[in-house]
């Protein structure tokens, strides 16, 4: 997913830049510290990758070590470091409530194909099951399909006149 990461590309943030922000969204207690899931999971969200891409990523960040599985606490902690992201925009209370978005995932694989494992850690669903459930826009995380159509549609070319500054043809959103 990061294989270009290194190379510098017109109008993208800088490395300073793009520090700040990481701690701006990481950070927001001024420790000077950030855990290394949050840190990949911020990364993940805001990069160009297509949402598919992401979700599996993200899913792999919190799968327990050696299995194919997603525990209560580890999606609890992928989508309260998530919530960071609007967090840091004040647009937290805009999209729910973790816990909320945790019972939900877990309700949905319970009554949809009774997948769900019992384990050391509790309650476990399928890698699958949970990708699946990301699929289906979750309230919490509506921000991050909306900020991947807004990211794509900034190269999209329109072949019409701008109605206010008579630019042909122009770019971006219409």
């Amino acid at each position: 997913m990061f294989h270009s990461v290194g190379q510098e590309v017109p109008g993208h943030a800088t490395l300073e830049e793009t520090c700040s922000l990481m701690f701006g969204i990481n950070d927001r207690s001024g420790s000077g510290f950030i855990s290394s899931a949050s840190l990949q999971t911020s990364l993940i969200a805001l990069s160009a990758e297509t949402l598919h891409r992401k979700y599996t990523a993200l899913i792999g960040v919190a799968v327990q070590c050696g299995s194919a599985s997603i525990s209560r606490s580890g999606l609890r902690a992928l989508l309260q470091d998530l919530s960071q992201v609007p967090a840091a925009l004040q647009e937290d209370g805009a999209f729910g409530q973790v816990e909320a978005a945790v019972s939900s995932c877990f309700e949905r694989v319970r009554t949809g194909s009774r997948q769900l494992i019992g384990g050391r850690h509790g309650d476990t669903a399928s890698g699958e099951h949970v990708l699946s459930w990301l699929r289906g826009e979750p309230p919490l995380l509506l921000w991050l399909p909306t900020l991947y159509r807004l990211s794509v549609s900034q190269d999209v070319r329109h072949d019409v006149r701008c109605h206010t500054c008579k630019t042909r043809p122009f770019t971006g959103l219409r």
